[in-house]
């Protein structure tokens, strides 16, 4: 496995001192995870007992999400992946029942009214974007979403949030270099967990993570603990200070560890298999 270690190139933001946070502003935080990974652990059994079709779990990162979430605006876009989107909208206000309705595909989904596949949540009201199944587009839209910012002069910045195997895809390095060659006010948050789906790191790329990769794009970019709450929080804030004041993209790797399997249907399919007398040869982590 690459080095964990916090790394910081010559062209990378410098951290600048935690923000004072007010109590409230701490207990939000603090009830944002809390919430998140409780009802992380609910929706999981859900998809154990087959009430919904599949759950893809947040657990052990929280704090990369709600981190995130709290060093940007309100209005800021942001464009998740699997995982991010949930403890967002959690942070950002979204109630817990318009999420639960979501998976189940409800009529009273007020996020796309029962026709989107459980935890692709959307919410023009709270500025995210739906998921896409397919790894990766969200980047590049992101990036166009910045684009349309930047011409606007309206203040805003788009988020764009993959892991480290969605980083192996096309769509990624395309994005980069179309913000860093257009200027464009898009944080890119790459959660580094070290298991893509199920691929260790050493079987996904060489050399030492995905932050490595900024200089290639004249970006400026930094490693974080991604456990480290305060650690995310502070990192984006200055992001998002260099994508406002200096019209250009930063890269954000925020090094995490998710406590249990990727994905809660594979323990569903493991039991139904000897059923059928279907043999699975699935890599479930850890």
């Amino acid at each position: 496995m690459t080095s964990r270690s916090a790394t910081i190139f010559a062209a990378s933001i410098a951290l600048t001192p935690l923000l004072q946070l007010s109590e409230q502003e701490i207990l939000r935080i603090y009830k944002s995870m809390t919430m998140l990974n409780l009802l992380d652990q609910i929706l999981t059994d859900c998809s154990r007992d087959g009430r919904i079709s599949f759950y893809l779990t947040v657990e052990g990162e929280e704090g990369a999400v709600v981190g995130s979430a709290a060093g940007i605006e309100p209005d800021d876009l942001t464009f998740g992946q699997y995982r991010e989107s949930c403890g967002i909208l959690l942070y950002r206000g979204c109630p817990v029942n318009s999420l639960v309705h979501q998976c189940y595909g409800t009529a009273s989904d007020t996020h796309s009214k029962g026709r989107q596949m459980p935890v692709h949540y959307s919410s023009t009201e709270f500025s995210s974007v739906s998921i896409s199944s397919t790894l990766a587009t969200q980047v590049p839209q992101a990036v166009g979403a910045a684009l349309s910012y930047k011409r606007a002069r309206n203040g805003r910045v788009s988020v764009a949030y993959f892991g480290e195997g969605a980083a192996s895809m096309g769509d990624v390095h395309a994005a980069f270099n179309m913000a860093s060659v257009l200027g464009c006010p898009t944080i890119f948050f790459c959660r580094n967990n070290g298991w893509a789906i199920s691929t260790p790191t050493q079987e996904q790329y060489k050399g030492d993570g995905i932050v490595i990769r900024a200089p290639s794009y004249d970006m400026k970019a930094i490693r974080v603990d991604g456990n480290d709450v305060f650690a995310v929080l502070t990192a984006m804030k200055a992001a998002r200070k260099i994508c406002i004041n200096e019209s250009r993209p930063v890269l954000i790797e925020a090094m995490s560890y998710r406590s249990i399997a990727i994905f809660a249907l594979y323990s569903i399919a493991a039991r139904l298999a000897p059923l059928y007398g279907v043999g699975l040869a699935v890599a479930v982590h850890p």
